[in-house]
């Protein structure tokens, strides 16, 4: 990620909401940085696991869901939303 200016309080803002994640015990819902490096030119490079989006998820041709799996991903998404819409009240 390029910024034409990045900060500190935006870095500190950045840990701030994985620190709440973490306390929050949604940890199994959110693939947290391996590692973040900032270099002279204000890019920021973040080291996370690799995943596959939900759409990838719920539609792969290889990977089929039962109605009822994908049912239950969907709720469980919507409660973690929830959860983020209220903290950001």
């Amino acid at each position: 990620m390029d910024f034409e200016r990045l900060t500190p309080y935006q870095i500190e803002s950045y840990f701030t909401q994985l620190a709440y994640i973490y306390l929050l015990k949604l940890t199994k819902y959110v693939v947290f940085p391996g590692g973040v490096y900032i270099n002279e030119k204000n890019s920021l490079h973040v080291v996370a696991e690799y995943g596959i989006s939900l759409h990838q998820l719920m539609f792969s041709k290889e990977q089929v869901l039962s109605p009822y799996t994908k049912l239950q991903i969907l709720i469980q998404t919507a409660k973690v939303i929830n959860t983020f819409h209220r903290l950001s009240e």
